[in-house]
């Protein structure tokens, strides 16, 4: 999802009643029934997804970054190539829908920042904390639903971090636009090299080429490392695990699961107008105890609070991230009990310091980025924003750099331990 500011309306604007129509009151009741029935369905099968990857586990990203374990990068790729695709058929099939709501939230991601010193270091910062912590955001939420241990600290970790940056929001704002110009409307890909990319059938090949390489490079890992050896995956599936019992299985080759994550974007871009993301959602919750204040009053008291006070979901349609993250903790506890031998509270987690330190970055880094994992990664990636084509690589620049650093520093069996 994209990680866009919301306006501040005024309270007495916010609290202003019309009286409606009965059926645009019928209509709006039904928008948000079915927005929030697809965030919180949608959340359910991310969270059943991720468990079933054991991408969430303790050595799966750390294992990433130092090129020993590649179940990440499979997952990782397969869900962002078949958002690719995902996007593709949305956009022809909604072009307006897709033009004037979807992509208008993608050509915001770079406001008010430079490429550098936001996007680039905001995303550095989040892949080093995705090292520390052994997580990225959504990854959290299903460490939650699995029950690993230490998880909570981690969680608390990414709350504090999203506090912390909404405190200093105006400090940190002006230090990441310095250098920064207002460009021009080319905020993507295909408007940048108009002549080479330009026109829809361009489009859709430019994203047919990115799937097409995405899971190329799926298959050639997998040839390389193949995803049920002891190298990649640290508990085997039991014997109960079959082609015809599949929710038996513990593990799923972990492009299964990121091809469902990939897949679920496209109900949220149907009823929702947008591409999967967790990063906001942990800015939602800590903004969620404004609304037992006057937040017009409250901010002139408190200015600082401004930025936070502009995340409160003041409906439940706005609230939809909150209702996605929670969705996404039940999914991983039904995944990970639904199997012969329940995995609940199995996984061993980080040192409680390691996870709340490596949360704080991996969130204050996406607020600075302007995105998340799955925000510049999986969706923004594919949706060919200019701002996403320089985040992850900066993601995974900094998780390389820190995952070979912090495995000098802690030796290699504290930085990723035998779990067997």
């Amino acid at each position: 999802m994209a990680e866009i500011e919301p306006t501040i309306l005024p309270q007495s604007t916010q609290i202003q009643t019309v009286c409606p129509s009965s059926s645009s009151s019928t209509n709006s009741l039904a928008l948000t029934i079915r927005g929030s029935a697809t965030a919180t369905f949608t959340g359910i099968v991310f969270g059943f997804a991720f468990d079933k990857s054991r991408v969430f586990e303790l050595n799966s990203i750390r294992g990433q970054m130092v090129f020993e374990r590649f179940v990440m990068l499979k997952m990782f790729l397969a869900a962002a190539g078949t958002n690719a695709l995902v996007i593709m058929v949305y956009s022809k099939l909604k072009p307006d829908q897709f033009n004037n709501k979807v992509k208008e939230k993608y050509r915001k991601l770079s406001d008010d920042r430079s490429l550098l010193r936001g996007t680039c270091l905001g995303a550095a910062m989040l892949g080093f904390g995705m090292n520390l912590s052994s997580a990225c955001p959504g990854m959290v939420l299903s460490q939650l639903g699995t029950g690993m241990t230490n998880s909570e600290f981690t969680f608390f970790g990414c709350v504090f971090g999203v506090m912390f940056y909404s405190l200093f929001e105006t400090r940190i704002r002006a230090f990441a636009s310095v250098g920064y110009t207002p460009p021009p409307e080319t905020r993507f890909i295909d408007e940048y090299f108009p002549n080479a990319l330009g026109g829809q059938s361009r489009v859709d090949k430019t994203r047919f080429a990115l799937a097409v390489g995405c899971y190329a490079v799926v298959a050639g890992l997998e040839l390389l490392s193949p995803w049920d050896s002891t190298n990649e995956v640290d508990v085997n599936n039991t014997a109960e695990c079959t082609l015809g019992n599949v929710f038996a299985c513990r593990n799923w080759p972990p492009y299964i699961p990121g091809i469902i994550i990939g897949l679920i974007n496209m109900p949220l871009l149907m009823n929702l107008n947008t591409c999967m993301g967790t990063g906001m959602s942990y800015q939602n919750a800590a903004a969620l105890p404004f609304l037992l204040f006057n937040r017009e009053k409250l901010i002139k008291k408190v200015p600082s609070l401004s930025y936070a006070v502009s995340h409160t979901p003041l409906n439940a349609l706005q609230a939809w991230p909150i209702y996605f993250s929670a969705g996404a903790v039940v999914g991983a506890f039904a995944s990970c009990t639904s199997t012969p031998i329940s995995s609940f509270g199995t996984v061993n987690g980080l040192p409680p310091v390691e996870g709340f330190i490596g949360g704080f970055l991996m969130l204050f880094g996406s607020r600075l980025a302007n995105g998340c994992t799955s925000g510049h990664g999986i969706s923004g990636f594919p949706m060919l924003s200019i701002a996403s084509f320089f985040a992850v690589p900066a993601m995974f620049t900094g998780g390389i750099l820190g995952g070979f650093l912090l495995q000098a520093i802690m030796g290699k069996e504290e930085f990723m331990p035998s779990l067997q």
